[in-house]
């Protein structure tokens, strides 16, 4: 509370470009911390990270195995329209899910702690406390229960959403095929559900990312942390999102990188020898890390933007109310 007083009303005009311009300031403040924390918990995380294509790779071939007959049975008995169009989204989802699922044992443990270290710390900093690496882990590692159960209600929420949408856009394809609907309307009601269907997602998305920040700096986690970061974020949607898109971009940038260059998966027309691996490798690793460290630290200070925007309409409603 007394961070936001002080710094309310900076925090209330802070635009996206504002929050990272804020995030390049706070990294450099308190660089040895952040840096440490980025040596010892980040990098070697984002190595496995980079790396599970590999794993994930296997398992898509494996799955596209059995997809393939359920494939052909569909199409031959006309059960969708579309069903190429659905079975792509389909399979973009099995690679998203199946990704995030061999990510899990890193983003449960050694993220989260990583995560509420870098939170922990920018709350030192903007508290002007002294703190040392050993200060800032500890306190991290003591709300890393509440980030946790924070983290399974979000992953829960979106699986629901992802389940239930999956079946709305079932019916809708089916119901407009069996009312005979022109092959254009069809696709526009496909492309419009989808669209519909991604923002949802990646608003899901965005206040988990909140509700892990507020179950750090505050006693709440769960499903309640997950409704509070929802009612602080109204106001600042649009700057929470295009932070989450700007991350997203360039951290799926240094992953395709890192497969092209490094892991060889990607058919490339370059040489790719031992020598390139020893230099890009960890080139892209400390890349992806610093990314990671930089969308956690944004993620702070956006907590601290909605906790002000949040404050300050609470003032102004209890003005009018008095007046």
């Amino acid at each position: 509370s007394k961070v936001l007083l002080k710094h309310a009303n900076r925090f209330e005009t802070m635009s996206t470009l504002d929050i990272m311009r804020e995030s390049a300031i706070l990294v450099r403040a308190d660089s040895a911390i952040q840096m440490a924390i980025m040596a010892i918990l980040i990098a070697p995380s984002s190595i496995f990270l980079l790396s599970r294509t590999l794993l994930h790779t296997k398992v898509m071939s494996t799955i596209h195995l059995l997809y393939s007959p359920l494939s052909q049975l569909m199409s031959s008995a006309h059960f969708l329209y579309y069903w190429s169009f659905v079975a792509s989204i389909y399979e973009s989802l099995s690679h998203t899910v199946i990704s995030y699922a061999l990510a899990a044992p890193i983003l449960f443990t050694v993220m989260l702690l990583a995560k509420s270290s870098i939170v922990c710390s920018i709350a030192f900093t903007y508290s002007e406390k002294p703190h040392t690496l050993f200060i800032v882990i500890a306190a991290g590692a003591r709300s890393w229960k509440r980030v946790f159960w924070t983290y399974v209600w979000t992953c829960i929420l979106l699986f629901g959403f992802g389940s239930s949408a999956s079946l709305v856009f079932l019916f809708m394809v089916n119901l407009l095929h069996e009312l005979q609907s022109s092959s254009i309307l069809i696709l526009l009601a496909e492309l419009a559900l989808g669209v519909f269907y991604s923002f949802l997602f990646v608003h899901i998305v965005v206040v988990g990312n909140l509700a892990s920040v507020v179950s750090i700096l505050e006693e709440s986690s769960g499903f309640i942390a997950v409704k509070e970061s929802f009612n602080m974020m109204k106001g600042k949607t649009q700057v929470a999102m295009s932070l989450f898109f700007v991350s997203t971009l360039f951290m799926g940038m240094i992953e395709r990188l890192y497969e092209y260059r490094v892991l060889g998966i990607i058919p490339s027309s370059y040489a790719i020898t031992i020598t390139s691996r020893m230099w890009e490798g960890p080139l892209l690793v400390f890349m992806y890390s610093f990314l990671l460290l930089l969308d956690a630290v944004m993620s702070g200070i956006l907590y601290f933007v909605c906790k002000a925007e949040r404050i300050q309409t609470f003032h102004m409603q209890v003005h009018s109310i008095d007046v």
